[in-house]
């Protein structure tokens, strides 16, 4: 009997299948509609207004929100679904460097304010 190779906490079982791109995005939306994710966007919205890092924005703390939430979530499907599957990069079981997430989060945080 095989014994499962671990990898961080959870035990990869042999032999290892690579996931399917419907799976790649299934993962990758429930962790942009997760409560932990929110949360993050809530405490870099606040912080941006707190520093009024976009003046145009003024003291409204939806558009903070909104503007951080979307990083986040655009983050999230850009490294964990849309360049994986572009790529044919896996989360386990490969050895390559992972261009998915460099690739990913650069597109993510790109300067796209045309408020002025």
């Amino acid at each position: 009997m095989n014994a499962p190779l671990l990898c961080r906490t959870a035990p990869i079982p042999r032999p290892y299948e690579a996931l399917i791109p419907s799976e790649k995005f299934k993962i990758a939306s429930e962790n942009a509609f997760d409560r932990g994710t929110v949360a993050l966007a809530i405490l870099f919205a606040g912080e941006a207004q707190l520093t009024n890092s976009t003046p145009a924005f003024g003291q409204g703390y939806a558009q903070y929100f909104g503007s951080a939430y979307g990083d986040v979530v655009i983050g999230d499907m850009m490294t964990e679904a849309i360049y994986p599957v572009m790529l044919h990069q896996d989360d386990f079981g490969n050895t390559q460097f992972n261009y998915s997430e460099i690739v990913g989060n650069s597109t993510a945080s790109g300067d796209f304010d045309c408020v002025q």
